[in-house]
């Protein structure tokens, strides 16, 4: 058994036992590929009543795949305010959609942060799309991605109407007009 292996094993024994002191989980799945350990680690999650603050680094499995993980992730559990999202997804804005969907049907964030992931007009619109109906989204940081004057401005129009957004950072953009 891999170091990972068993790290892996250990957390996800934690979630399991609603660990009262795993309020906070910093995942790195860059190099993690057992899919087997994910579906649970995203299972636990789903329902655990302990994390407040999740934040991932990489995508382990197809964007698409890892994306539903997500959204359902964001539609159930009702615990965690605070998610961050830093990695790549791929070209395609399927999954930012799909994640924005997840967004849009959830009351609890509070933190909402999707760094580096190739976010381009289409995603930025669906997440625009998604805060006309999320209301307690009080940061959003959407840096280093993609998004141009189109996507840009759809999310301004979003979050001159949003009521509870206090923080909303657009960071290292690319302004194409």
């Amino acid at each position: 058994m891999t170091k990972r292996t068993a790290i892996m094993k250990a957390l996800i024994q934690r979630l399991k036992d609603n660990d009262q002191n795993l309020v906070t989980l910093s995942l790195d799945l860059r190099e993690n590929r057992d899919k087997d350990q994910l579906n649970e680690l995203m299972f636990l999650l789903e329902g655990n009543k302990t994390v407040k603050t999740l934040f991932i680094k990489g995508n382990p499995l197809n964007g698409i795949q890892f994306a539903e993980y997500i959204a359902k992730l964001l539609q159930s559990n009702q615990t965690i305010t605070q998610f961050k999202w830093h990695g790549r997804l791929q070209a395609d804005q399927t999954p930012i959609s799909i994640i924005a969907a997840g967004l849009r049907n959830n009351q609890t964030l509070t933190s909402f942060e999707l760094i580096c992931c190739e976010i381009k007009n289409e995603g930025a619109e669906a997440i625009a799309l998604a805060l006309g109906k999320n209301q307690s989204l009080i940061t959003l940081n959407l840096d280093s991605n993609r998004i141009e004057s189109r996507g840009i401005k759809s999310l301004a129009l979003s979050v001159q109407e949003h009521k509870t957004l206090k923080v909303f950072n657009l960071g290292a953009i690319r302004f194409v007009i």
